[in-house]
């Protein structure tokens, strides 16, 4: 058995901190959708929680710091445990996926590409995804293109019901939970032939349950546990999900 493995289990690295409660959240996730009946059925989980990695969205659009410098720290940290692969519960990260990727050698699942087939083969069959997510993932396009791969269409919230979309996320990493403004650009968004909501940034995955009450919606961050827990029973390896 190599240090990656326990039994028939993978071990699974997390890089957090984009924000605490959206990590807290992916382990509770994956311990949830796990199937056990016991302690040692659950999957081995090595989690570094980086809260000082900066702004992802500012380092795009307001000359903040780059986030990239932190993101491989925090990778070379893992690879000093027995994680096998690294999950990151951030979406706009993603946008600087090409400067960090080569400089680890622990594969990285890619959550926008994992959560773009995962609509695909949305049991609805929907073709119009409605998308609320930070500015800085919404501007860069990241969704769009992995979306029109799949052959469905993106749209978004108008300029002033982004911004408070926007300003809700910042609310909630401050730990002020609420969900009025992604309540509001959802139903905005079906009005507008949204077949699909999708929570295409880590906070609003935190109020998913109030959002899924009245809307049909895809959350990126369930996405990558249920890949994280196929992954780490055996079922699939990771670089299924890397690019």
């Amino acid at each position: 058995m190599n240090n990656t493995q326990r039994g028939d289990l993978r071990t699974l690295g997390i890089l957090g901190g984009m924000g605490p409660e959206a990590t807290a959240l992916l382990f509770q996730l994956i311990i949830r959708r796990t199937p056990v009946s016991r302690d040692a059925d659950h999957i081995p989980i090595c989690i570094y929680n980086f809260p000082q990695i900066p702004d992802r969205t500012r380092a795009i659009y307001s000359n903040g710091p780059s986030p990239v410098p932190y993101v491989i720290e925090g990778l070379k940290v893992l690879e000093q445990t027995p994680a096998m692969c690294v999950l990151i519960p951030c979406n706009t990260v993603f946008y600087f996926y090409n400067e960090f990727k080569d400089q680890t050698r622990l594969p990285i699942v890619h959550l926008i590409n994992a959560t773009a087939k995962a609509i695909k083969h949305h049991p609805q069959k929907p073709q119009r995804i409605g998308v609320l997510a930070t500015i800085g993932t919404r501007k860069t396009g990241l969704y769009e293109h992995f979306l029109a791969e799949q052959g469905l269409e993106t749209i978004y919230p108008d300029e002033t019901m982004q911004q408070a979309v926007m300003q809700e996320i910042y609310n909630i990493k401050a730990g002020k939970i609420q969900s009025r403004s992604s309540r509001q650009a959802a139903e905005k968004l079906r009005a507008e032939g949204a077949d699909l909501i999708l929570l295409a940034c880590t906070e609003l995955s935190i109020v998913h349950d109030d959002l899924a009450r009245d809307w049909p919606v895809m959350d990126a961050l369930r996405v990558l546990a249920d890949v994280g827990v196929q992954i780490g029973l055996g079922q699939v390896t990771p670089y299924q999900y890397t690019l």
